[in-house]
C-alpha cells in the first residue's frame, strides 16, 4: 500500500478540486444560448463553480497553516465531511 503524504493529499484534493472547476468552466462557456434566467442546469453549474471555488480557497487557507497532526486528521475530516465532492475525492 502506498504511503502517501499529507502534503500529497492536499495537493490531490487541490488538483481535483481545479480539474472539476475547469470542466464546469467549459460547460458554461459551450453552454447553447440564449440563456434564460430560469434555465436550471445553468444556473445549477454556475452553484458548482462558486462552490469550488470556496472550496479550494478554504483548501488554500488551510495548507497555509501549521499543523500538528491531530489538527490535520480534524480538518481533513471536517473537509470530508463537509464537502458535497466528498464521495469523488482521489483515493476513494
Amino acid at each position: 500500500m502506498e504511503t502517501r503524504t499529507t502534503e500529497t493529499l492536499w495537493l490531490e484534493v487541490k488538483t481535483y478540486l481545479e480539474e472539476k472547476k475547469y470542466l464546469i468552466n467549459e460547460e458554461i462557456i459551450n453552454y447553447p444560448p440564449p440563456i434564460p434566467a430560469c434555465d436550471a442546469q445553468f444556473n445549477y453549474l454556475l452553484e458548482e463553480r462558486a462552490r469550488l471555488t470556496a472550496e479550494l480557497n478554504r483548501l488554500q487557507d488551510l495548507t497555509e497553516q501549521e499543523l500538528n497532526d491531530a489538527e490535520t486528521a480534524r480538518l481533513w475530516q471536517e473537509l470530508l465531511t463537509s464537502s458535497a465532492s466528498s464521495r469523488q475525492l482521489p483515493g476513494d
